[in-house]
């Protein structure tokens, strides 16, 4: 699945990136509580309610993904950051891939350390395109 970002100049500096094909997500590197906002009032709930209706697998899938998720980050700043983290893989070379399986891995070794403190559930339907060798 290719989804369209369109990168317009920002009248502030910078760029706004904008994807049509998700009304209202909008972005302009907010940071903070109005990205927190952002991801708890708009973006999942747009991912949560996708149009499925063309048959579009990989569209059912990232709608499983969020149906009955929740954003359980609580700091918009350090969601900024992970955002920036995550911005630098690039997800269609194999060995940045490989770094993220890597990095998922690790969070689930110091989720399964830290005993009573520290729980994870992975969705079922995540690990289906996880695994998902394409």
């Amino acid at each position: 699945m290719k989804i369209q970002v369109i990168l317009e100049p920002s009248d502030e500096g910078g760029f706004t990136a904008i994807v049509p094909s998700l009304p209202g997500c909008i972005s302009e590197g907010m940071t903070g509580d109005e990205l927190k906002e952002f991801i708890d009032r708009k973006l999942i709930a747009q991912l949560k309610n996708l149009d499925v209706s063309s048959g579009n697998k990989r569209v059912l899938i990232i709608r499983e993904i969020f149906d009955g998720t929740n954003n359980y980050m609580k700091n918009g700043t350090i969601i900024r950051q992970v955002i920036n983290q995550l911005n630098q893989i690039d997800f269609n070379k194999t060995e940045d891939r490989h770094v993220f399986g890597d990095i998922y891995e690790t969070i689930l070794r110091d989720l399964q350390s830290a005993g009573n403190y520290g729980e994870f559930y992975t969705p079922p339907c995540l690990n289906r395109v996880y695994y998902r060798n394409d």
